[in-house]
């Protein structure tokens, strides 16, 4: 994989992981990112829903667009 595959890849992990984190959105630092979208694909299934509810908070935190293709 190329660097910069590799480091979509690790944003977007990082992005979900700190999404379904314990910490409360006030209490973190997810940076900003203003101008960048993230494009994912997303796993479907009941567990997972309540991750992707909170995609628009972190849009909303770091300024970044989450692109669901």
């Amino acid at each position: 994989m190329t660097t910069k595959i590799l480091r979509k890849v690790l944003l977007a992990t990082c992005a979900l992981a700190g999404l379904s984190g314990l910490a409360h959105a006030a209490d973190f630092d997810y940076g900003k990112f203003p101008g960048y979208t993230l494009k994912v694909k997303l796993i479907g299934g009941t567990q997972y829903e309540h991750l992707y509810t909170r995609i628009p908070e972190w849009e909303k935190l770091t300024g970044a667009k989450v692109d669901i293709v």
